[in-house]
Order: C-alpha cells, then sequence, then structure tokens
C-alpha cells in the first residue's frame, strides 16, 4: 500500500491506477413461478468437500448473496444450492463456482 503526504498549498499530480478486484461470490435470486420475489426464504448454499454450509434469509427483493463480504471469496468447487419457505415447495440445484461472480435463480412453487 502506497501512503501520501498532503500539505496544504502545494500542488502535486499523482497516477493512482484502480484495479477492479473480481471475487468469486453467488447470489441467489428466490422467486415464486410468476416471478414475484419471495422475501425471508432459507437459502442454504453447501460443499461438503470444502466443508462450507452457510444459510440465509432473502432480503425483501429475494436475493441471498454467499458470501458475506469479499475478504472470504467462495472456493471453486460444486456447490448444492437449496431454498425454502413457508407454503411453498423447496427447490434445489447445484452450481460450479469457478472464481467468478454467478446468480441463480430459484423457483418455489405454491
Amino acid at each position: 500500500m502506497n501512503k501520501f503526504l498532503v500539505t496544504a498549498g502545494v500542488t502535486e499530480e499523482v497516477d493512482i491506477n484502480l484495479l477492479k478486484r473480481s471475487v468469486a461470490s453467488l447470489k441467489v435470486f428466490v422467486t415464486e413461478y410468476d416471478g414475484t420475489a419471495i422475501k425471508g426464504a432459507v437459502v442454504n448454499v453447501t460443499n461438503a468437500d470444502l466443508g462450507y454450509d452457510v444459510s440465509k434469509e432473502t432480503d425483501q427483493y429475494g436475493y441471498a448473496v454467499f458470501p458475506d463480504d469479499a475478504s472470504s471469496p467462495l472456493a471453486s468447487g460444486q456447490y448444492s444450492v437449496s431454498a425454502q419457505a413457508s407454503n411453498h415447495k423447496p427447490d434445489t440445484t447445484s452450481v460450479d463456482i469457478d472464481g467468478s461472480s454467478k446468480m441463480i435463480r430459484l423457483i418455489l412453487e405454491s
């Protein structure tokens, strides 16, 4: 990390290159068959080989994001993703994480 000292009244030119950091993540969108988002659905993402097993509730827009922050990206591998909500049939699928961000949709029938 570079540090810069700023002195009042002194003008300096500094070139800064910002790098986009891609983090392996998974965004799960949970909806009804007609596309209506399901708030509060429980989404579970697992990978037994890696010991990863995390559950979250979807937000008001029907989304749950794994992991919580960029400091702990998902390791590459195949993950099982399931969702369930009251008065709906659960849905399960698998997704390959390969170092990039993925988004999937799970449809829960009522």
